[in-house]
């Protein structure tokens, strides 16, 4: 059986299947994510050809579940419950866009993991944080308090989708990093894998006002 994964929380699509082991067979992106609600499933459709596949042969599902886009959350979740009403016997899994940053970041680097702080772009001008330690709570802050934070956390590295929001200070390093649908199979806790309903995680309201 195959595993499939995708995400469309933050800048980009990136989907990818594996075999039961998770061991990467295909992955594709698309470098605009507010193209998701068109093409998340025809990306979808493709790669499962490419490996000569169809839905039927997938038995867990992993998505995103933010903090992100609120569209491109909703677009993730939204498909994966399709998947799972359309194949009853396919696990879902949702995975936190911190969780999914930091195993993208894993895959390619070796520093550990309690040396950093994560920092997602909210595109309002701040950034949704987590020091990997969980010494505090996510939460929400402007480049220079994350600076200070980590600074004050003996924190040398802040991973980021954005990193272009912070300025250059000593003894801190910026590092661009992006979701990797590669990754999602490592970070899900597939072990214990059950059919939890799968819930958006919001940090902020959608700042929307309807009249």
């Amino acid at each position: 059986m195959l595993m499939l994964s995708f995400d469309c929380c933050l800048d980009r699509i990136s989907v990818a299947v594996s075999d039961k082991d998770g061991n990467v067979l295909a992955s594709q992106t698309h470098e605009n994510h507010f193209d998701a609600c068109a093409i998340l499933a025809l990306m979808i459709a493709k790669i499962l050809k490419n490996v000569s596949a169809t839905m039927k042969d997938v038995s867990v599902c992993i998505t995103t579940v933010g903090p992100g886009s609120f569209t491109g959350i909703r677009t993730g979740l939204s498909t994966a419950y399709g998947i799972a009403a359309a194949n009853p016997n396919i696990r879902i899994c949702g995975i936190t866009s911190f969780e999914a940053l930091l195993a993208s970041y894993n895959e390619q680097n070796a520093l550990p993991a309690k040396d950093i702080v994560i920092a997602i772009d909210t595109k309002r001008n701040d950034y949704y944080f987590l020091d990997v330690s969980k010494t505090l709570s996510p939460q929400i802050g402007v480049a220079d308090q994350i600076i200070c934070l980590a600074k004050g956390l003996g924190v040398g590295t802040v991973i980021t989708n954005k990193p272009d929001g912070f300025s250059y200070s000593e003894r801190i390093d910026i590092i661009e990093q992006k979701i990797r649908a590669e990754a999602l199979f490592k970070a899900a806790d597939l072990e214990n894998l059950a059919n939890q309903p799968l819930r958006p995680f919001y940090l902020k309201d959608a700042g929307v006002t309807v009249k």
